[in-house]
């Protein structure tokens, strides 16, 4: 419209009313042919945004992604997917990723506006590679959800929000884009709770709800989505006919297991703190669930409170050399309540019967998280100087205690439900923080003897850090960098923070994501266990706790030069935060390591 409004005047004609036919006719013929190259071009240039066809195309490589039980529209069509039949369970592309919308489709489909088009593009082509299991999970991320894409409209919005967001994690002063975001999440489960979604675009739901989530440091909404998911899948267990829940459930898992949620690289891992944002006051919670407790899923509701509410807000709002005064009605409050859920455990597990050996189990794993959290919360928290975990011995011996036991019964069959979620995570941090040798080896045998088991890589490559650094320490060295760290004890090339002070450089050799040989062949000192594993698999799980590691740690001083990143409230008590930037000199808050 405002292209035809306008007119070129001639020297006699004051208006195109004033004007005479054949003056007229030229006006409107001219004005419809910029009109046309206009309309050609944007569609032209909104083609070559959202479809970007890569090197791939020219090689003549072909991809071909089997999409199991999702299928595309009836009847969509594009150049590189051929027609789109539900009854085809194949799709081949030229592209190394399957295209996110055909164009076809989109162009007659009003309901895509040009931020959802542009934020679709960037999550295929930049956010998605961000994602941590992106290669061992492929088929997901780039077959199945661009093909749901199209066809609901739930997934279409909660991918847009998931790209807005990261796009603005890398320009915090675009404020536009968070708005955007939050519109679309509100907006994709406003569909989601309408019932108009099939099951498995459900549960694929529940996955990119957590990851959005994630991706904003809400690790209490994630762990809802993650449980809703998983309640799901329990509930179609046995129905799965043509293997989709099986990799729905695969990816559910990788993303709640191995303590903490290891989904996005280390460097966009909560960024979102530190954005424009994430402005406002810290409000902690004062009421938490602290028993008496019936059952253990009360008990696993309560320690998911302590661990979120309390651990990761404080720990990730703080920084290097500062803690919380132990003497606050906060520190106070929360040590009581600490105190209370363990009394009201071991109540629980007295009253259960003889019979209920697994229900004791699970139990068993939920205390040794427990253990950890209150470790965590006196050792790091309220502590200046976080050497004094030497006066926790009891705690180590406790949890290395409990730990064989989960260990002995998983390794003899038995189910244990919580041992990559909670246990794990757990020795490793014993393993970096005890001071007895004998404890610290008993937890890196603990960790090096589940290679064999799901993501047992994981638990090796915690085991084999834990030996460097027990090794090294041992024999009286100080790592400052990696040029500290002897010939024979070093992996290779990751830069991986093992210490709030300190860095430990773990090495590993780059590799395209479908080689598999030997890592001797490349370098001798890799551990010969670890021969099997590509170097692929072998970096997604060093990245994989880097970004476990940023989930608790404390910020870098230059973050917040209080001591603090926001203000804390306890009811409506400040919260107060003592600061002693030179503690981190003096001591070196030894080894902090605690997510890994």
């Amino acid at each position: 419209m405002a292209t035809l409004l306008w007119v070129t005047k001639s020297a006699q004609s004051q208006s195109l009313s004033q004007s005479e036919g054949q003056e007229r006719l030229d006006i409107f013929s001219q004005a419809q042919a910029v009109s046309r190259h206009q309309k050609a071009a944007s569609r032209k240039q909104a083609t070559t945004t959202l479809y970007r066809v890569n090197t791939a195309v020219t090689t003549g490589r072909k991809h071909v992604f089997k999409l199991k039980n999702f299928q595309a529209t009836r009847g969509s069509r594009h150049p590189g997917l051929g027609h789109a039949n539900p009854d085809h369970r194949y799709c081949a592309c030229t592209s190394p990723w399957l295209p996110l919308t055909p164009s076809y489709p989109i162009q007659r489909n009003h309901d895509w506006t040009v931020h959802e088009r542009r934020s679709a593009s960037y999550f295929q082509e930049v956010a998605v590679n961000k994602i941590l299991t992106v290669q061992r999970h492929r088929e997901f991320w780039k077959g199945i959800v661009p093909c749901l894409v199209e066809s609901e409209p739930g997934i279409r919005h909660l991918v847009v929000a998931i790209a807005a967001t990261y796009e603005f994690l890398q320009r915090p002063r675009a404020v536009p884009l968070d708005h955007f975001a939050l519109t679309q999440c509100n907006k994709a489960l406003r569909t989601i709770l309408s019932g108009e979604t099939n099951r498995q675009s459900l549960i694929t739901s529940s996955i990119l709800v957590a990851t959005y989530h994630l991706l904003r440091a809400e690790n209490e909404a994630a762990d809802r989505a993650i449980d809703s998911g998983l309640k799901m899948l329990q509930l179609d267990n046995g129905t799965d006919s043509g293997g989709g829940l099986e990799q729905l459930s695969s990816v559910l898992m990788s993303i709640g297991q191995q303590h903490g949620y290891k989904l996005w690289a280390a460097d966009v891992a909560f960024l979102f703190e530190k954005t424009v944002a994430n402005c406002e006051d810290i409000r902690l919670v004062q009421h938490f669930p602290s028993g008496p407790f019936t059952n253990g899923e009360q008990v696993l509701s309560s320690f998911k409170a302590m661990m979120m509410e309390v651990i990761a807000r404080v720990m990730r709002n703080i920084t290097l050399g500062a803690y919380v005064d132990p003497d606050c009605s906060f520190a106070c409050d929360v040590g009581q309540h600490f105190s209370t859920i363990l009394f009201h455990w071991d109540m629980l597990y007295r009253s259960l019967p003889a019979n209920s050996a697994t229900e004791k189990l699970q139990l068993v794993q939920v205390k040794v998280g427990l253990l950890l959290a209150r470790l965590l919360f006196h050792a790091k928290l309220l502590a200046a100087d976080e050497l004094r975990v030497d006066a926790y011995a009891g705690t180590f011996a406790e949890i290395c205690r409990l730990g064989k036991e989960v260990i002995a019964s998983r390794h003899a069959g038995r189910p244990v439900v919580y041992v990559d979620r909670f246990v794990n995570g757990t020795f490793f941090t014993c393993a970096m923080l005890c001071r007895d040798p004998q404890i610290r080896r008993d937890f890196i045998s603990l960790l090096k003897s589940q290679l064999g088991y799901q993501d047992g890589l994981v638990n090796y490559a915690r085991g084999h850090v834990a030996m460097i650094m027990a090794d090294i320490e041992e024999h009286g060295l100080v790592v400052d960098s990696c040029h500290d760290i002897p010939e024979t004890k070093r992996i290779g090339v990751c830069e991986l923070s093992c210490s709030e002070d300190r860095v430990l450089r773990l090495g590993y050799m780059a590799a395209t994501w479908t080689e598999r040989t030997s890592l001797n062949h490349h370098f001798s000192r890799i551990p010969a266990e670890l021969n099997d594993y590509t170097h692929q698999e072998i970096n997604e799980c060093l990245k994989g706790m880097m970004g476990a590691y940023a989930m608790y740690r404390k910020l870098d001083l230059f973050r917040a030069p209080n001591g603090y990143l926001r203000k804390m409230y306890y009811g409506e008590l400040l919260v107060r935060v003592i600061f002693r930037p030179g503690i981190v000199v003096n001591t070196g808050e030894a080894l902090d390591c605690s997510n890994l």
